[in-house]
């Protein structure tokens, strides 16, 4: 068995737990952070539900406000995510 063998079997475990570890981190953070761009948008969607807008207005205002308030917040959301919360919140209003 040669050195670089026994090294790579040594790091193995350590390394399969870290990423372990990182992806349940990096799970967690992106949990949190998606909650509270949803919480943005919801306030959001539910003020502009009954604006003399049309949806396609309503659809771009939402976007902006909520783009502004979450990068108030320290939040950096990429587009599709912002489109997520706008489409989850208007399905909520739906049902």
């Amino acid at each position: 068995m040669s050195i670089f063998t026994k090294i790579k079997d040594f790091f193995n475990p350590i390394m399969r737990w870290l990423s372990s570890f990182l992806k349940e981190l990096f799970s967690a953070l992106m949990k949190e952070a998606f909650a509270k761009l949803l919480e943005i948008a919801i306030e959001v969607v539910n003020d502009l539900a009954n604006a003399d807008l049309s949806n396609v207005e309503k659809r771009q205002e939402a976007y902006a406000q909520i783009k502004v308030k979450a990068m108030a917040k320290g939040l950096e959301a990429k587009d599709s995510l912002i489109n997520l919360a706008i489409e989850l919140c208007v399905l909520r209003l739906k049902i």
